[in-house]
């Protein structure tokens, strides 16, 4: 399956971080939070968080997204604590106990909620949506007393809130009191979705929704009216059955708003992964060491190794001959590269690799940092793996650099005292792919 852009991204990101090992420690403190932040916002699907007041059917409007029916009852939703939605090849319930955790099949709220009350609930379901995006269903909000703890799970990695509101109240003290509170920045994807919008059969209760709107404008990115239990007719298993129902019900409206958030969130992160890509491909990768610079064919006496089978070699003679030979099937494969089709280099780069991976773990140990190097070859071909989805200029100089790099620092690695007019054998000359 061909990666994303995300996850491009990301393997990139944790490549560097594998290859750069203990070196990691040494860069600028500000450049390794952004990358370890980056990395984990990439490897997570945006979060959406959906709250309210009690007559708010901010619960309902959770199971309309979902598509599924949560809660048996009232009084069930009601003593429910916070409920995350995430994506699973099956439908599981996990009651959360602070460091405990209890799983049930399907979806099982009225077992998870017996006996002892959990801190929270987890909810996986294997509906394509949930792919992309976590949903948070947070319980009621009624008042002052507890605003700071609201605050942190409402406001915890939040990328979306869906704040829901009754279309026919006015906009409470309770909800301006934490709605000021809300940053500025997240007020900017946020939606307040007005719900009992059929009950608006008045034009006083249009002319009351009117000011509302109009009093918190500003607070929201945008607003959508919804009749939710209308909606919920028409979704099951985070399928829309009947989409005329749908959209009349203005659910259709709603979920467009959020995926649009949903988006812009995730295009800003992007930028931003791009960025630290961009500045993080500057530095270089691996403990690479200064080596004697002599031409590939003042080497020559060594290449001797090659004659003999790989099965009679020493492990030290195995992994030069894997080097010397590999340096040569290289170039030869960059050499066949035409313009913008760099495809024929990728394999050869890797083959290589994979076979100096296998003689560092089963046969050869080398005079220093042997798991860094073991590890740093594995990052190394990953990369490179993953370079060849760009299969761009760039891409195949970063390969070949990788490549010039991990062999050398193997090289340099190898137990042998007779290593001097042959450590540069590992160096694919610098190649003009635009020429």
């Amino acid at each position: 399956m061909k990666l994303t852009e995300k996850q491009k991204l990301r393997k990139r990101l944790k490549s560097f971080c594998g290859m750069m090992g203990d070196e990691l420690n040494n860069l600028d403190a500000d450049l390794v939070s952004r990358l370890t932040e980056t990395i984990h916002r990439l490897g997570t699907p945006a979060k959406v968080a959906i709250a309210g007041l009690s007559a708010s059917q901010h619960r309902a409007v959770g199971e309309l997204f979902i598509g599924e029916r949560l809660f048996a009852s009232a009084d069930e939703a009601k003593s429910c604590p916070v409920i995350e939605v995430r994506f699973g090849k099956e439908a599981k319930t996990e009651a959360i106990f602070g460091d405990t955790l209890k799983s049930y099949p399907g979806i099982s709220l009225s077992v998870a909620l017996a006996g002892k009350k959990p801190s929270a609930i987890r909810i996986q379901l294997p509906y394509p949506i949930l792919a992309d995006i976590d949903f948070t269903i947070l319980p009621a909000y009624d008042g002052d007393d507890n605003r700071a703890g609201y605050l942190v799970n409402l406001l915890d990695n939040t990328e979306v809130i869906v704040w829901c509101s009754d279309a026919t109240n006015q906009w409470s003290p309770q909800e301006r009191r934490l709605w000021f509170t809300v940053p500025d920045t997240l007020k900017e994807h946020s939606v307040l979705a007005l719900t009992n919008a059929e009950l608006l059969t008045t034009d006083e209760a249009t002319t009351a929704l009117e000011q509302k709107l109009e009093f918190v404008s500003g607070e929201f990115h945008t607003s959508a009216k919804v009749n939710v239990e209308q909606a919920k007719t028409t979704v099951h298993s985070g399928t829309v059955l009947d989409n005329d129902q749908f959209v009349s019900s203005g659910a259709m409206s709603l979920m467009k708003h959020v995926i649009a958030l949903v988006q812009i969130g995730q295009g800003d992160l992007l930028a931003q992964a791009k960025a630290v890509r961009a500045e993080i491909d500057t530095i270089p990768i691996g403990a690479l060491q200064d080596a004697p610079s002599v031409p590939l064919s003042a080497a020559g006496p060594t290449l001797a190794v090659a004659a003999k089978p790989a099965s009679q070699l020493s492990p030290e003679a195995h992994a030069k001959n894997i080097i010397l030979n590999g340096a040569k099937r290289c170039q030869a494969a960059v050499k066949n590269c035409e313009p913008n089709n760099y495809s024929p280099m990728f394999d050869p780069l890797n083959e290589v690799l994979s076979s100096l991976s296998k003689v560092i773990a089963n046969d050869l140990n080398l005079t220093r940092d042997h798991d860094l190097m073991k590890r740093q070859i594995t990052e190394a071909s990953e990369l490179i793996g993953l370079l060849s989805y760009e299969n761009n200029e760039n891409a195949a100089n970063e390969a070949t650099d990788i490549f010039r790099q991990i062999t050398m620092d193997t090289w340099l690695r190898l137990p042998s005292k007779s290593v001097s007019g042959t450590r540069n054998l590992t160096e694919i000359e610098k190649v003009s792919f635009s020429n």
